[in-house]
């Protein structure tokens, strides 16, 4: 739900809809606003190359040292300070505005040629006295272990090479720590892909194992997996045809069916193949019943499922649906026609 919350949010909602979070940890202040800055200018050079759409930080707000020098000089060197507050005071007369409430601004505005720089934990605590505080709650972050500065970076699909971002960002601030929808979804995937690949793994394995203690024949151990590879291949294929792909919910179900489907099968063989001409076709009605009920009442209990309001369980009781079915189905038609023509060889002993 959280996903697909996001998802929308950032379809519907944002012009930029990927974002990535940076966080500079410190206990002193002063260090923490310079490497801060260095990852702005990272931020910043990606911004102007054009992968990414923007970015926000505490520095784009509070100046450093250097940059107040150098606005100071400027302003200094400028000609257009002079006067500056008699015209602003009246351009605000002129425009229908009360002048008073802007008179310390207007007032500050004498000192421009005079200017000093100012230290950034005093900028921030101002900054923090003023209606624009929320600037600084955003940004800057203080609990009992120091603080925390993060930067925020706006980009579009397959804008920002993320790996080479993260290189970089090594590089220039090693210690930084990183976070984003992008990110947990990749790990979350991996860790699900991997959860996969071993459960898929042990159940195959046990379930081949049961197959060999059980079974006189190989052939035995395939007419019992056959109809497990093939309603498994169908599901997988009809579920790309309506547009249902694997989810870290629905894949689980492949290693269920390797369990459940390979019971019809077996029951199948075992009738088919014990059976005289006479009565084989009486037998293999008998565990086609049960194949059938076993089925359904599989389908009716997991396969329920996929009138769930909740994405994830529907796309469980779909596979289940699906892959249960074919399997069905595969033993049903299919694997009875199999075992006669192999029969017919003299290789049908189970």
């Amino acid at each position: 739900e959280a996903f697909m919350a996001q998802e929308k949010i950032e379809k519907h909602l944002s012009l930029a809809p990927k974002q990535l979070l940076i966080a500079v940890d410190g206990s002193a202040l002063d260090d923490l606003m310079k490497r801060m800055g260095s990852v702005s200018r990272l931020a910043e050079r990606y911004r102007l190359d054009g992968r990414i759409k923007g970015w926000s930080s505490l520095g784009q707000v509070i100046n450093d040292s250097s940059e107040q020098q150098a606005i100071i000089k400027s302003l200094k060197d400028s000609g257009n300070v002079k006067g500056s507050e008699a015209a602003l005071k009246s351009a605000l007369e002129k425009a229908g505005f009360e002048v008073s409430p802007f008179m310390p601004f207007i007032a500050a505005m004498s000192h421009f040629n005079s200017g000093e720089t100012v230290a950034e934990a005093e900028g921030i605590a101002q900054l923090a006295a003023s209606p624009l505080r929320g600037v600084v709650n955003r940004h800057l972050i203080k609990d009992a272990n120091g603080y925390h500065a993060l930067i925020y970076l706006h980009y579009q699909d397959d804008e920002l090479a993320l790996p080479m971002f993260l290189a970089e960002l090594s590089k220039v601030v090693p210690t930084a720590r990183v976070t984003g929808v992008d990110m947990v979804s990749s790990q979350l995937a991996g860790s699900v892909a991997s959860s996969f690949v071993w459960s898929f793994l042990l159940g195959g394995i046990l379930v081949l194992f049961l197959m060999v203690t059980h079974f006189k024949s190989r052939m035995g151990m395939f007419y019992s997996l056959f109809p497990v590879a093939g309603g498994a291949v169908l599901m997988i294929g009809s579920m790309a045809a309506f547009g249902m792909g694997i989810n870290f919910m629905n894949a689980m179900v492949l290693v269920t069916i390797v369990g459940m489907g390979s019971d019809y099968g077996l029951h199948v063989a075992h009738r088919v193949n014990s059976a005289g001409d006479a009565d084989s076709e009486e037998r293999f009605i008998q565990a086609g019943r049960a194949v059938i009920i076993s089925a359904l009442t599989t389908i009716a209990g997991f396969g329920s499922l996929a009138f769930a309001d909740y994405p994830a369980l529907a796309s469980i009781g779909w596979g289940t649906n699906l892959g249960v079915g074919f399997t069905a189905l595969f033993a049903l038609f299919t694997l009875p026609a199999v075992i006669l023509f192999v029969g017919k060889g003299g290789r049908d002993k189970v």
